[in-house]
């Protein structure tokens, strides 16, 4: 009979040891310990791990552009994404935002305003109770997310052949930076520059280089997957450059 034991006014029952089964991993005897709820959670995570590996590399060239929601038009920001988006549209780079206003509308209209029309403009959108955000009006191809880990892995995959840019921004922005650094860190994502735009990112990186590398919790190196640059002047030869990189892959 399993015994139970109190915590914080809460029944704990105890995962019942299972003796390992000559032939089965550590993973099988781990799942088989778990409640229903859990097991059916770990089948689905797996049936999507699974399905990822199943698809074909992504053969489009994307710029994702990351940035604040707040900023207006007219401000210094939004008018050098606009500008940046609208010089990469000019290229044939299809742009990807998070499809709100802000920096997001900013890159979408830059995007619909220079490009041709095989250039598509992507908003990966976000249902929000806290907040009535509505996708912007520049958008040729929009998808809905309920949940932030499935539109995080969305952008992802949109620019695994591409480009990551970061704008000024705030929370957000900055969860996105980390995913996509993190990915770099890892080689989940290769070959694909991740930009950051403004002094404020500056400061950011030497607080993570002095923080992280100094404590041994990172390598300097892994940190320097972050590129750093004033201004989208000295973005789009970056991005550009990756461009011609893909290219060549791609004809080969």
């Amino acid at each position: 009979m399993t015994r139970t034991r109190r915590r914080n006014s809460r029944t704990v029952i105890p995962l019942t040891r299972k003796k390992k089964v000559a032939g089965n991993s550590d993973l099988t005897a781990m799942f088989a310990g778990l409640t229903p709820t859990e097991q059916a959670l770990f089948a689905l995570l797996e049936g999507i791990g699974k399905f990822e590996a199943a698809l074909e590399p992504t053969r489009h060239f994307r710029a994702v552009i990351f940035g604040s929601a707040r900023v207006k038009p007219g401000t210094l920001i939004y008018e050098e994404t606009r500008r940046l988006a609208c010089e990469l549209a000019r290229h044939d780079i299809n742009i990807v935002t998070g499809g709100g206003p802000g920096v997001m509308e900013a890159a979408n209209r830059g995007a619909l305003e220079c490009a041709n029309r095989k250039v598509l403009s992507f908003g990966i959108c976000i249902e929000q109770i806290n907040r009535n955000e509505r996708p912007n009006e520049y958008l040729r191809r929009a998808y809905r997310h309920r949940h932030f880990c499935t539109r995080l892995h969305q952008f992802a995959r949109l620019g695994a052949a591409g480009a990551f840019v970061v704008m000024p921004g705030g929370v957000g922005t900055m969860l996105e930076l980390a995913l996509i650094l993190q990915l770099l860190q890892v080689e989940h994502l290769r070959d694909v520059p991740l930009i950051a735009v403004g002094d404020m990112w500056e400061k950011y990186k030497r607080w993570v280089v002095e923080s992280m590398t100094s404590g041994g919790y990172a390598q300097f190196d892994e940190i320097e997957r972050l590129t750093l640059v004033p201004t989208v002047d000295e973005a789009l030869p970056i991005i550009f450059s990756a461009h011609e990189r893909f290219k060549i892959r791609k004809a080969g």
